[in-house]
């Protein structure tokens, strides 16, 4: 049915022809694209994600960086009180170095992998963040303490290994947002800690101490990113 569908598609810019329920097809565009046929260019710092739509940004700094300290903050807002938000690491394997934000429950999630091949969520239950209502996350990871502040207020603060086993973050450059591609398991990837991407929008994103918000121009690729102003 689909080969059929798509057959005679106007999808454009290289753009994922696929079935749709409410007409015969719809295009899953690229980033950077978006509309009916994937004509209309996106010119946007505020990504909006569908549950299906992931951003993959490639650190061209990797190699100069140093792995026991990572900073990231971004703001965001969601209709779901489920889903992946950010994955900092290569998501090729369960036991691969990550860093991990979303959510579970309404509830902000952070999971953590410098090498154990295992980890412990933390969970901040104190305050339901869903939803369409927009929030601040900055995260610090220092060697094994990981610090977060959720909207100016310190939130987490733990020392995931007194004994500083393993004290760096081997990310491979790649960093994700609301998902991954489309053809990964989440919930394998993840090692079920995440089971759905994220249903929602994400602005004045930092990565790695930066002073200016990430815009995704280069070194980046994704699918199914909408303009995040635009309900």
């Amino acid at each position: 049915n689909q080969s059929i569908n798509c057959i005679k598609n106007n999808c454009r810019r290289g753009s994922i022809c696929a079935v749709s329920a409410v007409a015969s097809y719809k295009c899953i565009c690229p980033l950077g694209w978006t509309g009916t046929y994937c004509n209309t260019e996106l010119s946007t710092d505020t990504f909006r994600f569908v549950g299906t739509s992931y951003i993959k940004y490639k650190d061209q700094r990797f190699n100069s960086r140093n792995l026991k300290y990572t900073q990231v903050s971004f703001s965001f807002r969601t209709s779901s009180r489920d889903g992946l938000i950010l994955w900092v690491g290569k998501a090729e394997h369960g036991d691969d170095d990550y860093l991990a934000v979303g959510l579970e429950g309404g509830h902000l999630k952070i999971a953590v992998n410098l090498g154990e091949r295992f980890c412990f969520p933390l969970t901040f239950k104190n305050v339901s963040l869903c939803c369409n209502r927009w929030h601040n996350v900055s995260l610090n990871l220092n060697s094994t303490v990981v610090q977060v502040f959720l909207d100016g207020r310190e939130s987490i603060l733990e020392d995931l290994d007194p004994f500083e086993r393993y004290v760096a973050l081997n990310y491979g450059g790649l960093v994700y947002f609301g998902g991954f591609e489309l053809y990964k398991n989440m919930s394998v990837i993840t090692s079920e800690i995440f089971s759905k991407g994220l249903e929602g929008s994400i602005r004045n994103i930092l990565l790695f101490g930066d002073t200016k918000p990430e815009r995704f121009v280069r070194n980046s690729e994704g699918f199914n990113i909408h303009d995040g102003l635009v309900v």
